[in-house]
C-alpha cells in the first residue's frame, strides 16, 4: 500500500511512524502542510491536493483534526485515517465553530486515531457515534527506555554536583498548554522543605523566560538545571539520571514523554487530567490537582520523604503498566492492521 502521511509538523513522532509503516512493508510518503496563515487557504487546498495526487495513495492519514484532516476532506481524500493529536479534541471550552469543524471533518473520515480513551469519548460526544475508532497510544521502545541507573547517567549526576540529591525531571515544551510553569512554582515550594530536591528542566518555549525568572527570584538557581531541548537519542540517559518524572500537562492525550519516564522505571508526579489518569494511579505515581502547585509540591514531598527502594518499587510498577499496554512495536501493528482492512475502499481525492 501507499501511504501519504499528512501532518502540520515533521516532528520525531511523525518520523517514527513512517518508519514503522515502511518496516511494515509498505509506502510511505511524509507531506508537511503549509502553517495557517502562511498562504491562502485555496492555496494550502491546492496543495493537498497536489499531494494526493502525487503520491496516488491508497489511504490518507492525516491530522490535526481541525487543520490538516479538514483540509485532507475537503479535498475528497479517501480513505481518511483522521489522527487526533490530543489537544484537537481534549482543549477545554473549544468555540462553536471549532466544534462544527471537528464534526464536519470526523463525519468524512473512515477511521478515527486517538492515543487515549479521553480523546475517543470527546469524539463521540461531538459527533459520529458510528466512526470506527482506534485507540492507539503511541507507545515506547522498550529497550531504548529502561530501569536502572546507567554510567552515563552518574556521570551527568556527578558533573551536576547532584549524586545525593533526589533528582525530579520534566520534560515538556514551554508552552503554556503544558504547564511548565505550574511544574517549577510546585517544585520552588517542594524545595523549600525539602532543600536536597533537584531539578532538570529539559525542553524551550516561549514560557521559559518566565520560567528562569521564577528560579532566579527565589534564589534556587543552584537547584535548577535547564537543559534545553534534547535529541531524542538522549532522553534515555537524562532519564536514568532522575528519580521523579514531574509534568503539569493541562492539555494531553497518552504522553509519549510520561510513557517514556515510566519505561525508564520513574514514579510520576502528574496533573489529575483525564489522559494523565489513563496511567498514573497512587501504586505508578501521584496525581496532583491541575493548576495546584501546591497539591504539586505536596505530591514532590511525599516522594521525596520515601527511601530510593520504595521510590524503586513505584517506578517499577509504571514500567509494567507500559510494558503490558504501550510498547510501540506491538501497537504500531494495530494501526498497520487498521489501515490493511480499509485498502479495499473507494478512493477519493484525485
Amino acid at each position: 500500500m501507499r501511504i501519504l502521511y499528512l501532518t502540520a509538523g515533521h516532528d520525531v513522532h511523525d518520523q517514527r511512524f513512517a518508519e514503522a509503516i515502511r518496516g511494515a512493508g509498505h509506502d510511505c510518503a511524509i507531506w508537511v502542510a503549509p502553517a495557517v496563515g502562511a498562504m491562502p487557504e485555496v492555496e494550502r487546498l491546492g496543495e493537498i491536493r497536489r499531494a494526493i495526487r502525487a503520491v496516488d495513495a491508497d489511504i490518507v492519514h492525516a491530522g490535526p483534526i481541525q487543520d490538516v484532516a479538514r483540509l485532507a476532506a475537503e479535498c475528497g481524500a479517501r480513505p481518511l485515517v483522521t489522527a487526533s493529536w490530543g489537544f484537537d479534541l481534549l482543549t477545554p471550552g473549544m468555540s462553536s465553530a471549532r466544534l462544527d469543524q471537528t464534526a464536519w471533518t470526523l463525519e468524512r473520515s473512515d477511521l478515527l486515531l486517538v492515543d487515549c480513551l479521553s480523546a475517543a469519548k470527546a469524539a463521540n460526544e461531538i459527533c459520529c457515534p458510528s466512526l470506527p475508532v482506534l485507540v492507539l497510544p503511541w507507545g515506547v521502545d522498550l529497550d531504548s527506555f529502561r530501569p536502572g541507573r546507567t554510567s552515563d547517567a552518574m556521570r551527568v549526576r556527578e558533573q551536576l554536583g547532584w549524586s545525593d540529591a533526589t533528582v525530579v525531571v520534566t520534560a515538556r515544551s514551554h508552552e503554556p498548554r503544558y504547564g511548565v510553569v505550574v511544574a517549577v512554582e510546585g517544585f520552588l515550594r517542594a524545595v523549600e522543605v525539602v532543600p536536597s530536591l533537584r531539578l532538570l528542566v529539559i525542553g524551550d518555549g516561549t514560557v521559559r523566560p518566565q520560567v528562569e525568572r521564577l528560579v532566579a527570584a527565589a534564589g534556587a538557581m543552584d537547584h535548577v538545571h535547564f537543559v534545553g531541548r534534547q535529541p531524542p537519542d538522549l532522553l534515555p540517559t537524562w532519564f536514568a539520571a532522575s528519580d521523579i518524572y514531574l509534568s503539569a500537562s493541562r492539555v494531553d492525550g497518552s504522553s509519549v514523554t510520561l510513557l517514556e519516564a515510566m519505561a525508564s522505571g520513574l514514579p510520576s508526579v502528574v496533573s489529575d487530567i483525564p489522559g494523565n489518569l489513563e496511567w498514573i494511579d497512587r501504586e505508578s505515581g501521584r496525581p496532583f490537582r491541575d493548576g495546584d502547585s501546591g497539591s504539586l509540591a505536596r505530591a514532590l514531598i511525599e516522594f521525596a520523604s520515601f527511601d530510593s527502594g520504595r521510590l524503586a518499587g513505584i517506578g517499577m510498577m509504571a514500567r509494567g503498566v507500559v510494558e503490558q499496554r504501550a510498547d510501540w512495536r506491538a501497537n504500531v501493528l494495530r494501526l498497520v492492521g487498521a489501515y490493511e482492512s480499509m485498502q479495499n475502499l473507494p478512493r477519493g481525492g484525485l
